[in-house]
């Protein structure tokens, strides 16, 4: 079973795939519209995950993933 990490809190999933949605519910309480999603990459670019964007968890160890406020751009 792949274990999903999100901010300090791991998760056991059972799929090996796991949407930007299915990732926001998985915390009590869940992650709000006020916060992005990102998972991390290492040596890369961390990723942004929106609610579709569907995420191929990894088969041994942990996919992390981290939480961060959603700036909005003032003006805009």
């Amino acid at each position: 079973m792949p274990d999903v990490k999100i901010d300090r809190d791991q998760f056991d999933w059972p799929q090996p795939s796991i949407t930007g949605g299915q990732l926001r519910q998985l915390p009590n309480p869940p992650v709000g519209p006020d916060r992005d999603v990102y998972e991390e990459v290492n040596g890369g670019e961390d990723k942004i995950v929106d609610t579709t964007t569907v995420v191929a968890l990894r088969e041994h160890g942990e996919t992390r993933f981290f939480t961060s406020p959603h700036h909005v751009t003032a003006g805009a």
